[in-house]
């Protein structure tokens, strides 16, 4: 006879309280289910088992600048949606805020700035350096072509036909280094640009959610000052799924079966809230877990 698993989730991660149903039954079966606690000595349809929920996913969020913090607006355990601010900073609220309140950043911003003003003046000297270059390469070119053939008519002696043809040649190539210049540093100029305009960004945003998820722990606190690179804030994504691992004892284990469905109960504090699962994996070996005076041997079930 195929049974049912009641698992409640005494510790969690990211949700508090709930159970855990197995089964293999239809949608209106599995409405009729009821939890039904059962000791060691008793045989039946329903066992109780304690688990753990975690997010598939969980990753840090920080931010790239040494910004002040200013208020920590979520707690761990809360769920955020996407967009949502988590961790506001000194001087983010406008230009003439951020400027004061956030000197340091805003010197190395406007640095970068000049430097970003700099290039673009050589740039603009390297462009008209081009145009006379390229102006003079097509004379040198000119005279050199007329040149040759003067060379082939014996007009001229090979001397001063070759004087010519290299002034081509040197101009050839002054040409081919100013456009490599003109190339590099534009493409320099791109990148910089972009950095700027994304840390000019970074500088004057807060922390927010870039999914929805929830916040499994804050490693900062307000008046801090932020380590760049450093986590702020580790990020459950709700769009991956959650997982929920299970221990079940070998000898309770018979007919949990890969794939069979599962009813999720979470109860807070506005009630119980269900969610429909699968089991996606059996540990294929078993862990001994001493109880009281006996080993008793478990395995590990992990529903999604």
């Amino acid at each position: 006879m195929k049974k049912k698993i009641i698992i409640t989730l005494t510790t969690l991660v990211l949700i508090l309280g709930g159970a855990l149903t197995f089964n293999k039954m239809s949608e209106k079966d599995m409405s009729e289910v009821r939890l039904i606690e059962v000791n060691n000595e008793t045989i039946t349809d329903n066992l109780k088992f304690e688990g753990i929920v975690k997010a598939k996913n969980i990753y840090s969020l920080y931010k790239k600048l040494p910004l002040s913090i200013s208020e920590i607006k979520i707690r761990p355990g809360s769920k955020v949606k996407k967009g949502e601010e988590i961790i506001t900073f000194i001087g983010t609220g406008g230009e003439e805020d951020y400027t004061s309140q956030n000197s340091e950043v805003y010197i190395k911003l406007e640095e970068r700035k000049l430097d970003i003003n700099s290039e673009e003046r050589r740039l603009t000297e390297l462009e008209r350096r081009e145009k006379v270059v390229k102006f003079e390469l097509q004379n040198a070119n000119k005279n050199a072509k007329t040149m040759k053939k003067l060379l082939e008519e014996d007009g001229v002696s090979s001397i001063e036909a070759n004087k010519y043809i290299t002034n081509a040649s040197l101009k050839d190539l002054e040409y081919n280094n100013v456009m490599k210049d003109i190339y590099l540093l534009k493409e320099g100029l791109k990148i910089k640009k972009q950095k700027y305009k994304n840390d000019l960004s970074e500088a004057k945003s807060n922390l927010v959610a870039l999914e929805d998820g929830i916040i499994t722990k804050v490693f900062a606190e307000p008046g801090m000052k932020v380590v760049p690179g450093s986590p702020l804030v580790n990020f459950a994504s709700l769009k991956s799924g959650l997982e929920i691992t299970v221990l079940i004892p070998i000898y309770q284990s018979q007919g949990v079966g890969v794939e069979d469905k599962a009813i999720i109960t979470y109860k807070t504090s506005r009630g119980e809230q269900k969610y429909s699962g699968n089991v996606k994996a059996i540990s294929n070996t078993a862990i001994n877990i001493k109880e009281g005076n006996r080993d008793v041997k478990y395995i590990t079930v992990t529903v999604s």
